[in-house]
């Protein structure tokens, strides 16, 4: 019987020599234009992304400005089963005036002779970027009447209430 003998085991040389031996020299890193494109290619993936981003942030804050406004609604309403009035001031309704992000603050005014009328209002909070939202203002009154504003105030801006509830 003939024994086969591996040529590179016959020179001493080691598996990794061998391997490297075979590689072309140009296959072992990334040329500076592969990197340039690479970066480009993420640059503008992020100037896609990062509008778009921000937009959803500011529909998340402005979900939790609705819901506060609403549960503050619902206790003007318990209030006045109990009372025949409605109240003014969200510690008179046990909530909070500014939402759980920050980005609203919510007031509560009982309108209307004898308190028998309330609006309830969120204006978003300039620090938190939500004034570059276009629902600013929310608000709901006694009626279930829902408005929204692009301005910062009722009535200020254009009503854009059929886009923000």
């Amino acid at each position: 019987m003939r024994s086969v003998i591996d040529p590179f085991i016959a020179s001493g040389r080691s598996l990794s020599q061998r391997t490297r031996s075979r590689l072309p020299t140009s296959g072992r890193g990334f040329t500076l234009i592969e990197l340039m494109i690479t970066v480009a290619i993420v640059g503008i993936l992020a100037t896609i992304a990062y509008p778009l981003y921000t937009d959803q942030v500011r529909k998340s804050r402005r979900v939790d400005a609705r819901s506060l406004v609403l549960q503050a609604a619902n206790r003007e309403e318990q209030i006045y089963t109990a009372r025949n009035a409605y109240v003014s001031g969200m510690d008179a309704l046990g909530l909070s005036e500014v939402t759980d992000n920050g980005a609203y603050k919510v007031t509560a005014t009982a309108t209307g002779s004898d308190d028998q009328g309330y609006r309830i209002t969120a204006t978003a909070v300039a620090a938190k970027g939500q004034d570059q939202d276009t629902c600013r203002t929310l608000s709901v009154d006694e009626s279930g009447r829902r408005t929204a504003w692009t301005g910062a105030g009722l009535g200020s801006g254009t009503d854009v209430s059929d886009e923000c509830w």
